[in-house]
């Protein structure tokens, strides 16, 4: 399933220009339509998943 930015930013919790500067930093890979709109799916779910257990631990030091 695909997922539009402003979509995938409410499913997650993170601002669009958090997900701009991840996928600029290299840390997701984002497909994009014909129009060169983003568009995120369940990977990228995961991934943020991932980072955000990441965040957590960390910030739980």
């Amino acid at each position: 399933m695909g997922y539009k930015i402003n979509e995938f930013s409410k499913m997650t919790g993170l601002t669009p220009y958090t997900l701009r500067f991840y996928e600029k930093e290299g840390l997701l890979t984002v497909k994009r339509e014909q129009n060169n709109i983003r568009i995120y799916d369940d990977r990228n779910k995961e991934w943020i998943d991932f980072f955000m257990h990441l965040k957590k631990n960390r910030d739980d030091d």
